[in-house]
């Protein structure tokens, strides 16, 4: 995980662990080569009958290319 994003997104883990809610973050994370590209994480805490977190159910998605069409069409539109 980027540097940059590490605490922000332990924040955001400890909140939904905290409060048994969705965890939703979006963060970088380093590729084999070096390169750092966007994720999106999603997780929903399945509960116990005694109301603790018993797993956590999740996704974990690849937006790099949709951040960086986004950050194209910031450019086009400022010009």
């Amino acid at each position: 995980m980027h540097p940059e994003d590490r605490d922000r997104d332990a924040q955001i883990w400890n909140h939904a662990v905290l409060t048994k809610s969705l965890y939703n973050t979006e963060y970088r994370i380093r590729a084999a080569d070096g390169s750092y590209r966007y994720f999106s994480a999603r997780g929903v805490p399945v509960l116990a009958a005694d109301g603790s977190i018993r797993e956590w159910v999740g996704i974990c998605t690849d937006i790099h290319e949709r951040k960086a069409a986004a950050a194209a069409l910031k450019i086009v539109q400022r010009n």
